[in-house]
């Protein structure tokens, strides 16, 4: 009989045991999806880093280049200076979802606009060149890069120091519905 009891009682110790850690159980569960209920989506898509990956000497001074991402992280000034002949320097820019949605790159706004043949006539021979990421979903938390390469082109004329500045500009959308 005694060892009856002793049974009893253990079962009804590992009853009490469950009932309380199903009770912490939805306590938790419940907190977490209030939070979840509670949570904003937020959009944020940005610019957050431009570092420049090379840069090709057509004579002996170095090209200068500088970028510099604007306290809203949509638009990047530019400021090149290139010397000679042969000039090159590339960048990396590197544009990231901050967001809790999902993000559509809708374009790059490039200015001057080097695919305006007008405009390429007047900042000859210059050309500058941005890959495309119009089109491109990020998800929350996502990054993508974009390469920007300025070139000194190969001229008749004589090799004088060329100065440009501009601005790109992030058009971006959310994707979701």
């Amino acid at each position: 009989m005694n060892q009856f009891i002793r049974i009893k009682n253990i079962v009804m110790i590992m009853l009490c045991v469950a009932v309380i850690m199903m009770a912490a159980g939805y306590v938790v569960l419940s907190m977490q999806l209030d939070n979840l209920k509670q949570q904003k989506s937020s959009f944020a898509v940005s610019f957050i880093n431009a570092k420049k990956i090379s840069s090709i000497k057509g004579g002996t001074k170095e090209p200068i280049g500088e970028l510099k991402i604007d306290k809203t992280g949509k638009v990047i000034g530019m400021n090149f200076v290139l010397y000679e002949v042969h000039d090159e320097i590339d960048y990396e820019i590197t544009v990231k979802n901050s967001g809790t949605m999902s993000a559509s790159i809708m374009d790059l706004l490039v200015t001057p606009d080097f695919t305006d043949n007008t405009i390429m006539k007047t900042y000859s021979p210059i050309s500058m060149q941005v890959s495309s990421i119009g089109g491109r979903i990020l998800e929350p938390g996502e990054e993508t890069t974009v390469k920007l390469s300025v070139f000194y082109s190969n001229t008749e004329s004589e090799s004088t120091m060329k100065k440009i500045s501009g601005k790109i500009g992030l058009l971006a959308e959310s994707a979701e519905e």
